[in-house]
């Protein structure tokens, strides 16, 4: 099992019709879960990236690349609550103060 850690989960990750389970997580356990295993970083902003570091107490690298998802995969997704106004970039002191919900999101079946 590998972690992937994302600042967003997309459809488009999913090359296969698929069943997707979403469980929301606390931090501890997002945290423990990066202390046992593998995890990769797909998060796609600088500032996100380090506030994410800052708040896990592990080195989140930033890394936009493509993502699809593979068998065994766990992704880890960082939620900002709200949804930003068109064109808005947040700065680190301004992700810092918002609030994440953390999720866990896993594929647990292929249908159709």
């Amino acid at each position: 099992m590998r972690i992937i850690i994302s600042n967003t989960f997309s459809i488009n990750m999913l090359d296969v019709n698929s069943i997707i389970v979403f469980k929301k997580a606390e931090i501890e356990e997002i945290k423990s879960l990066l202390s046992i295993y593998l995890y990769i970083s797909v998060v796609g902003h600088q500032p996100t990236a380090e506030v994410y570091s800052d708040l896990l107490g592990y080195p989140i690298a930033f890394n936009r690349v493509s993502y699809t998802y593979k068998d065994g995969d766990v992704l880890v997704v960082g939620q900002l609550h709200g949804r930003l106004p068109e064109g808005t970039v947040l700065n680190k002191g301004e992700l810092q103060s918002c609030h994440i919900t953390w999720w866990i999101v896993r594929r647990v079946g292929l249908c159709c």
